[in-house]
């Protein structure tokens, strides 16, 4: 094992102690959140597979299959987020719904029988749910349906294939004033640029794996890819994975753009909204929807610009300066967990030193998150955006294996 990954492993299982206790987490993150007057969501969310309790208990399930001494933690995390459902029972989604708190107890779960009871439950509230499938605006992987459709296809549920037709719907074009458009167009009310001293609502199409198409897009091939063979979907893939391609370069920086403007689309281009370099949105993220895409449907062009567009991307450090922060949503620790499953070329090791050297002692969770233009509150424990997610990518990064548990499936990764 090299410096770099020992230091990443040894960071990971500190990173699991600091996490280890539910009450001690708990207590924590709720005062940052409170001494964030900016923060979003407004409170620390227990019961959020993104922030809380459930993806903890992911975390500290992977390190379980290292470490057998972890797994009473994953456990002591999920029955903590089991006590903070409250009005979230009844939302179905992946990251702040019941979608995560299955997902955690499949991780967590060690036989057939263990967590039985509870992933049942979830599963029944996940099919009961209410996801509009019908809506071609809720493509969202954090809240809507392409992160529903990832639980169902992680639990093998026959019901998986509505949801993969709604998702095939928003490949199908439609028209606005006489001009065809993408059918994931998202209404004025519906598109937000937010740039770092103001949001701008607008109409367009995001193109962001959170929230955007190359979520869609993800889901879809990880679906070709599970065996479901439903009406359209080797040509939604086609769709989306072509008119993705095709904005590559047209930002102000030569990178994917987080969207395109509905006038921009028209006129072909080119984008003039911000820039990320992230899992959520811009080239990290897309990358990784193209690269799934590629292999689903054997289009190795695709892959092949996926890999490129990284290695651009990680070679110029003004296009890096988008990275906030060492979390997966939209830190370092995504770029490294991407770049490693995309090319795993050198850069990765650059990466992994970047986190490395962020490790403070000193720290509540290790990790200090007060980026996002002072949205993000100090002390975040959790896995999309703080320090389980952050010791999670270290950790696999130290290994060279896949997650045991397949935490990067919750971000569409595989």
């Amino acid at each position: 094992m090299t410096d770099v990954r020992a230091a990443a492993y040894d960071i990971a299982c500190a990173v699991a102690e600091r996490l280890s206790d539910p009450a001690i987490v708990a207590a924590v993150a709720t005062a940052s959140w409170s001494a964030c007057a900016a923060a979003r969501p407004s409170e620390w969310r227990a019961a959020w597979l993104s922030d809380g309790h459930p993806g903890i208990a992911v975390f500290l399930a992977e390190m379980a299959h290292v470490d057998p001494r972890w797994l009473p933690a994953a456990r002591a995390h999920l029955a903590a987020a089991a006590t903070h459902l409250g009005p979230f029972a009844r939302l179905p989604s992946l990251h702040i719904g019941m979608a995560g708190i299955g997902f955690a107890a499949t991780a967590v779960s060690r036989s057939n029988a263990d967590c039985a009871a509870m992933i049942a439950y979830c599963d029944r509230a996940v099919r009961s749910g209410r996801i509009n499938t019908a809506d071609t605006t809720d493509f969202d992987v954090i809240k809507g349906t392409a992160g529903v459709t990832r639980y169902l296809l992680h639990r093998a549920d026959p019901g998986v294939r509505a949801h993969v037709r709604a998702l095939i719907r928003h490949a199908q074009p439609k028209k606005i004033d006489g001009c065809a458009v993408p059918g994931w167009l998202l209404p004025g009310n519906a598109l937000t640029l937010s740039r770092n001293d103001r949001d701008e609502v607008t109409t367009g199409l995001d193109l962001g794996l959170a929230h955007g198409i190359a979520g869609s897009l993800a889901c879809l091939a990880i679906a070709a890819d599970n065996g479901v063979d439903e009406a359209g979907l080797v040509e939604a893939i086609d769709t989306i994975a072509t008119w993705l391609a095709g904005w590559y370069g047209r930002s102000a920086t030569g990178n994917w753009p987080m969207a395109v403007r509905l006038e921009e689309e028209i006129a072909g281009g080119p984008a003039d909204s911000p820039d990320r370099a992230a899992w959520c949105y811009g080239t990290p993220g897309i990358a990784a929807a193209l690269h799934l895409a590629a292999a689903a449907v054997d289009r190795p062009e695709w892959s092949a610009l996926a890999a490129t567009a990284l290695d651009k991307l990680c070679a110029n450090s003004a296009d890096l300066a988008p990275v906030d922060g060492t979390g997966l949503c939209h830190g370092w620790a995504g770029l490294l967990h991407i770049v490693r499953l995309v090319d795993n070329g050198p850069v990765a090791d650059e990466l992994a030193s970047r986190i490395v050297e962020s490790y403070d002692d000193q720290e509540s969770f290790g990790f200090r998150y007060d980026g996002t233009h002072g949205r993000a509150p100090r002390d975040i424990p959790g896995l999309l955006g703080g320090a389980a997610g952050t010791a999670a990518a270290l950790l696999a990064y130290a290994t060279g294996e896949p997650p045991r548990t397949g935490w990067d499936k919750a971000l569409l990764l595989r």
